[in-house]
């Protein structure tokens, strides 16, 4: 069975300056793996939209499952900027 591969891009300026735990990667991590999903790269990312913008597209280039990568991207958008 082929491992799939995931980079998990943290977003938030609180993030960065120490202000909240990142709790979600420490959950998702281990979820993915569940899945037989291997996480090689984890990203934490000023909220603006330019910087999510050029990594989502940097990291979108680079992906070998399209399919996957656009659900969860879509998946991303809709939970956190519906009034785009």
């Amino acid at each position: 069975m082929d491992i799939s591969k995931a980079i998990i891009i943290c977003i938030g300026d609180e993030l960065l300056m120490g202000q909240t735990l990142d709790t979600n990667s420490f959950w998702l991590g281990p979820a993915l793996g569940k899945f037989n999903i291997q996480v090689i790269q984890k990203l934490c990312i000023i909220d603006l939209k330019t910087v999510i913008t050029k990594k989502f597209q940097f990291h979108w280039d680079r992906s070998t499952n399209k399919e996957l990568a656009a659900k969860s991207a879509l998946f991303f958008l809709l939970k956190n900027y519906k009034n785009l």
